[in-house]
């Protein structure tokens, strides 16, 4: 596993998205690569990531470069479990609802920072 990926942390990952304006897009949900957990590790690692409903990886770098298979496609290295917070955010922003949804829509930065807050994590955060 590559040392440039780091653990999630839901308290940086509300500061980044507090960080943007609240209609700023920082992802797109039902996309691994687009989604803002994803956004969020890219941007703060400078190395693309991409994260499903229960895992994330880095892209893998070979002399610095990002490497890409035969088709231009990134190669990402070995899956991570996400921490429950972060299964919660990305089930809710997917829309885990068997409402048969499968579109992908943007996501922004306040939709995204209440999905966070409102994860069993963030909720106990609240209350202490």
């Amino acid at each position: 596993m590559s040392n440039n990926i780091r653990r999630l942390s839901l308290l940086a990952f509300t500061a980044w998205l507090s960080s943007k304006h609240e209609r700023t897009k920082v992802g797109v949900s039902c996309e691994e690569d687009f989604c803002p957990l994803a956004k969020f590790l890219t941007q703060t690692t400078g190395i693309p990531h991409r994260v499903d409903g229960e895992t994330y990886a880095a892209a893998v770098l070979v002399d610095g470069e990002v490497m890409k298979d035969s088709d231009g496609d990134v190669v990402y290295g070995e899956e991570t479990a996400l921490p429950q917070w972060a299964q919660d955010f990305i089930n809710r922003v997917d829309g885990d609802d068997d409402d048969g949804r499968d579109d992908s829509v943007s996501v922004s930065a306040q939709r995204a920072l209440r999905i966070a807050e409102s994860t069993t994590l963030g909720r106990a955060a609240r209350m202490k």
